[in-house]
């Protein structure tokens, strides 16, 4: 039974892809580009980044969750861990929180648990990533930003420049006076 899902889990994740992918199928012939999972990642990731990554996320939940469940009733039999259990036991293990209120009992579902949380990890600096990219700066606004601050820098020297003039001319009256202390301050 298990052994089932698991076919029919590929056979439609290979039919999406298979779907999806056909365009750049018959881009990459004329353009000579290889079209591979690598190149299909880059382009989501590049075009739509938040949306990708949340389905990432979901589909990694939701597989993990599955594989879970699968492992932890078939070596421990004792064991019947829910889908929704195993669902909450990986999304908790993959956000690295780990309440510990639901834990495998087997040792495949521990090594699956310390696997989720390493991609979980990974997930998060893809994560981290995207949203660095997204605050980036385009080259007008970095142009844009670059005038401001020359503006401004501009400003602040004149603003300096005319305290050095203001202070030399205070001591050099001072001076003249032959008031030392006040042209000392």
């Amino acid at each position: 039974m298990v052994v089932e899902h698991q076919f029919c889990l590929i056979h439609v994740l290979s039919y999406f892809l298979t779907y999806y992918c056909l365009p750049f199928t018959l881009i990459s012939g004329v353009s000579g580009t290889v079209i591979d999972f690598t190149f299909a990642s880059k382009y989501l990731l590049l075009t739509k980044p938040f949306q990708a990554v949340a389905v990432i996320t979901i589909v990694l939940i939701c597989v993990f969750s599955f594989f879970m469940r699968s492992i932890e009733t078939y070596f421990d039999k004792d064991t019947i861990l829910q889908y929704g259990d195993a669902f909450w036991m990986v999304t908790i293990t993959f956000l690295t929180v780990g309440y510990g209120d639901i834990t495998p009992s087997t040792v495949g579902g521990k090594i699956l648990a310390a696997a989720i949380g390493f991609i979980g990890i990974a997930t998060t600096a893809i994560i981290v990533a995207v949203v660095s990219n997204m605050l980036r700066l385009n080259p007008a606004q970095k142009k844009y930003s670059s005038i401001v601050r020359d503006a401004q820098l501009s400003k602040e020297r004149e603003a300096a420049a005319s305290d050095i003039v203001k202070y030399a001319w205070m001591t050099y009256k001072y001076e003249k006076r032959g008031d030392y202390n006040r042209a000392a301050k």
